[in-house]
């Protein structure tokens, strides 16, 4: 998710582009927001909420429970493999009763 200050300058930029007829490029400029990001929120391509990029496919609790534990890891230097990781994000979702850690549909 992002940070509550650049979902505010998001917004702002599309509500300027909107109410004010600004351009993409004098929104971005003006809101800090790269044009890039703008071109794809005007084309409804991503949200305000969650930008863009690759969607998650575990349960937010999943996820930030393995993180945790990756974090853990890397400061135990611990070297693991993908394998790993995914049997511990199905143990994580089992122990959370999240049916299979994933996320519907996606």
């Amino acid at each position: 998710m992002l940070s509550p200050r650049t979902k505010d300058a998001r917004r702002q930029a599309m509500s300027a582009i909107k109410e004010r007829c600004l351009s993409l490029r004098e929104a971005s400029r003006e809101y800090g927001v790269p044009k890039s990001c703008l071109s794809r929120l005007a084309r409804g391509e991503t949200n305000v909420e969650f930008g863009s990029g690759k969607p998650t496919e575990l349960h937010p609790h999943v996820e930030d429970e393995l993180a945790k534990v990756c974090l853990f890891l890397k400061d135990a230097h611990v070297s693991v493999e993908r394998r790993l990781i995914q049997r511990i994000a199905l143990k994580i979702a089992r122990e959370t009763g999240v049916p299979g850690g994933f996320l519907p549909g996606v």
